[in-house]
């Protein structure tokens, strides 16, 4: 599980993690961690939809894992979804140099897009 924090200004704070299987009990414990970590105000959890806007395997895995966490959280924190389509590819074209790893790049990308498309 891939986790970013930023401020209510929308500027990264720091990037926490980043493995490929965050729907499992294991992902669910380490996002409750992060969340004790950090005051988080609220999650964003990417959404891998298939190409044409379809829902796949993968994303009813992530549909479940979201709604465990927001039990897990409470009503305090919401958790959202946000489609995630095309930030591995942007990730990739922007790969080098980076020290950051493929997935935390296309994390950035997600929560860019996510955080331009709320109200001003």
């Amino acid at each position: 599980m891939g986790a970013r924090f930023s401020g209510p200004d929308g500027h990264d704070r720091h990037a926490a993690g980043g493995d490929r299987a965050p729907c499992d009990a294991p992902g669910d414990a380490r996002a409750g961690k992060a969340r004790s970590r950090a005051r988080v105000e609220r999650v964003v959890v990417g959404l891998p939809l298939s190409l044409r806007g379809d829902d796949t395997a993968q994303t009813r895995e992530t549909r479940e894992f979201a709604q465990r966490l927001a039990r897990r959280l409470g009503d305090d924190i919401p958790v959202e979804l946000h489609d995630e389509r095309f930030t591995t590819r942007m990730a990739q074209r922007l790969g080098a140099p980076s020290r950051a790893s493929e997935d935390s790049r296309a994390a950035a990308h997600m929560l860019e897009g996510w955080m331009a498309a709320q109200p001003h």
